[in-house]
């Protein structure tokens, strides 16, 4: 196959000065002397994202199946191309049993935002990612099913902002430009256990644990003196343990009906719950704790009002554990080859304060020190129901 999309981009960025603002590089020479000169950068640009690909099966014998490939992608506005190879195995050991490995090359070219915010950013090559992974899947019976799954990747050429490499020693550095230097890995096992509706019920059963880690170059004083050193720290997407339960109960509406029919039953006519197939359904979800970035409170940046800092620790905190319980009920008619859905769903049922982010108090007007360790969490919604009615055909 063959991809060609041609583009076309416009792209505004400019800091303005104030009067007693440091906006760009202090001049290392006389760092007392900030450069207050204004930035503007107005590009608009077209170019061509072109890719291609191919690939071919092979079966030596019946069980095995193997699948080779290759990909090309280019970029013509950065002159980047890459050729990136992929192959898989899979192994039917018998009716039950099977096996699977797998290895793939990928690319994939920057946001325009970065190839545009700095004229050093054009040639930046594109972001590379190798992926190993393999797996085996068990048919416990004809609607159960268990698989097993572990991975590693590895990301490499990641941009990074040689504002954020040397902040440690320059905090008052304001640049756009970014360096292909930074790189990830992550690994991890999953476990998923499927029942396909048999016997009016259905469910599944996923874990997961990962660990995911960044590793990028930093400048920091060491005896007084600046170097540059890697520095590892746990990704954004560093989520380590990862939960899922769905399990749902299918059934016929013939029984409601019925009921309905008696005399003591007149109350349940205002509820979708005479249809013909009713189905109730519900919805686990656990994330350990979310890394991030705290801030702390410093008189060092006073003179830009800059009083709350990011830690230069990245990722060093997380956030609580994210837990939510969703139920919800369907009622479907049937009407020739349509139907009609009445939905109802109670979502977070336990009412959990799930923590978005952080916020930090405000500089006080006397410029006194707040209460460093208070800060206040901005919490996803609580209890709430969503309803609605859709229409298939």
């Amino acid at each position: 196959g063959v991809s060609l999309k041609p583009i076309s981009f416009s792209h505004d960025v400019w800091l303005i000065v104030g009067e007693d603002d440091v906006v760009n590089s202090i001049d290392a020479s006389t760092p007392e002397i900030a450069e207050n000169r204004e930035l503007r950068i107005e590009s608009k640009k077209s170019s061509l994202k072109y890719a291609g690909y191919l690939q071919y099966r092979w079966r030596p014998i019946q069980s095995l199946s193997v699948l080779g490939g290759i990909r090309v992608d280019g970029f013509k506005f950065s002159g980047d191309v890459k050729i990136a190879p992929r192959l898989s195995a899979k192994w039917k050991i018998n009716n039950r049993l099977s096996c699977s490995i797998a290895y793939g090359r990928y690319y994939q070219a920057l946001t325009i935002i970065e190839y545009l915010s700095d004229d050093n950013n054009r040639n930046l090559p594109h972001k590379r990612s190798d992926h190993y992974i393999g797996g085996v899947s068990y048919l416990l019976t004809e609607s159960t099913q268990i698989s097993l799954e572990g991975y590693l990747k590895y990301y490499s050429n990641l941009p990074l902002s040689l504002q954020w490499m040397s902040n440690s020693v320059n905090r008052t550095q304001k640049t756009f430009q970014y360096l292909s230097v930074k790189n990830k890995e992550t690994r991890g096992v999953e476990i998923f256990l499927q029942q396909k509706l048999s016997d009016n019920w259905y469910g599944t059963l996923a874990y997961s644990f990962a660990k995911a880690l960044t590793t990028a170059p930093r400048y920091d004083y060491v005896d007084s003196v600046e170097v540059l050193y890697d520095l590892t720290f746990p990704a954004d997407y560093d989520y380590r343990d990862v939960a899922a339960i769905v399990f749902g109960y299918n059934f016929s509406g013939l029984s409601v009906r019925k009921f309905q029919k008696h005399w003591y039953g007149w109350w349940t006519f205002p509820f979708p719950v005479g249809g013909d197939e009713l189905t109730i359904s519900s919805r686990f979800r656990y994330v350990s704790g979310r890394p991030f970035t705290p801030k702390i409170w410093t008189y060092e940046d006073s003179e830009s009002k800059y009083l709350w800092k990011r830690s230069d620790d990245p990722n060093s905190d997380r956030y609580p554990a994210y837990s939510k319980l969703d139920i919800r009920w369907d009622c479907k008619w049937y009407t020739g080859g349509r139907s009609i859905i009445i939905f109802l769903e109670a979502q977070n049922v336990f009412d959990r304060a799930n923590i978005t982010e952080y916020t930090y108090p405000s500089r006080p007007i006397d410029a006194s020190i707040p209460e460093v360790n208070k800060k206040d969490p901005v919490f996803q919604l609580g209890l709430f129901f969503v309803g609605g009615v859709r229409f298939e055909w």
